[in-house]
């Protein structure tokens, strides 16, 4: 139940987390193996260093699927974990890369904080009962050091509106691990859709980047 309501929410870290703890108990759990498959594809399709563990993943269901037997929903896994197997061999690396100047490599910094509020503040005005976000303090950047690439935004305050009421929420970070309301206490609705805004926002907008769209982030301008 804790994979699926970690689903429900687009929270792919804690499926995962919650699919191993089951798998420890039972190695042959095919839900837990489904649920893993499917949020290591969904984490590998924003973060390309993953792709080999959703590989691993979905490997390893075909092989429960193969010693599972008279198991509900056995042939629809199977069938999902090779379709998932079909595309993770497509999914491609991006193709951010360092700056002339950086030959060696060291630690570079590129700031899109400007752009990632806009498409942020759109993630959260399309999940009601949000109608608002405004007054964001902090920074988004990609970095890069020693061949890695890292997406990282850090929010320490943003305000929502909300039908009459508006809400301010702190440690807003990669996935979501100190994210804190204040103010009168959210509904499990509010939860739920700064949840699911901010999961889009940095699984669909920001960790899919590629070198061109990271030029344009770089450049955007600020909202008045």
């Amino acid at each position: 139940s804790l994979v699926a309501r970690h689903e429900a929410l687009s929270l792919w870290r804690g499926v995962v987390k919650y699919a191993d703890v089951a798998l420890r108990v039972d190695a042959r759990c095919i839900e837990a193996h489904a649920g893993k498959v499917r949020a290591l594809e969904a984490l590998a399709a924003a973060n390309p260093k993953m792709i080999a563990k959703a590989t691993a993943a979905a490997e390893a269901a075909l092989r429960a699927c193969d010693r599972a037997v008279a198991v509900e929903r056995l042939s629809e896994t199977r069938a999902r974990a090779a379709d998932a197997l079909a595309r993770l061999s497509k999914l491609e690396r991006p193709s951010i890369s360092r700056s002339i100047w950086n030959v060696n490599d060291t630690w570079e910094e590129r700031d899109i904080t400007d752009w990632a509020v806009e498409r942020l503040a759109a993630r959260f005005a399309a999940s009601p009962p949000i109608a608002r976000a405004y007054d964001f303090d902090g920074h988004a950047q990609i970095v890069l050091f020693q061949q890695r690439v890292r997406f990282v935004f850090d929010f320490e305050s943003i305000h929502l509106d909300w039908g009459k009421r508006t809400t301010r929420i702190t440690d807003l970070t990669n996935g979501l691990d100190a994210l804190d309301f204040h103010g009168r206490p959210p509904t499990d609705a509010l939860r739920a859709a700064v949840v699911a805004a901010v999961a889009q926002f940095e699984h669909l907008d920001f960790c899919t980047l590629t070198e061109a769209q990271a030029r344009l982030a770089v450049a955007h301008p600020r909202s008045p």
